[in-house]
């Protein structure tokens, strides 16, 4: 896989706000190729990163704020935002066939993150009181 790295995108990575992103760029990456795989002429109608999260973000976004409560939904929008860039620039895409495992996945790594950055509290009678 090649990556597609034009000067915007270099410049993007290189503003302050994106340091996390470019510090830990092959994280994202590594779970995005558990998602998507690189597009092939063989794809009958691949999705896009882009095009999934049109469809599903806003779903994504509203139950991870909704489970966690203690996150605001820019910063979940800009984890989204941060996989879309990562996947779009290898040229990543969603097989057809499984874009509700994709949108499953997508909304269990942003939980995921949501507990390693908020921690977890109790939930239905167990955890820490």
């Amino acid at each position: 896989m090649r990556a597609d790295f034009s000067i915007a995108r270099i410049r993007f990575l290189r503003r302050p706000e994106n340091h996390a992103l470019a510090l830990h760029w092959d994280e994202y990456l590594g779970d995005l190729m558990e998602i998507c795989r690189p597009r092939s002429a063989r794809m009958i109608n691949p999705l896009s990163m882009g095009e999934l999260l049109r469809r599903n973000q806003q779903l994504i976004v509203k139950r991870a704020v909704y489970w966690h409560g203690d996150v605001e939904a820019k910063a979940v929008e800009r984890l989204l935002h941060n996989l879309r860039f990562v996947a779009e620039t290898y040229g990543l895409v969603i097989p057809a066939a499984a874009t509700r495992r994709a949108v499953t996945d997508l909304a269990i790594l942003t939980t995921l993150w949501i507990t390693a950055l908020r921690g977890v509290g109790t939930l239905y009678g167990v955890g820490d009181d």
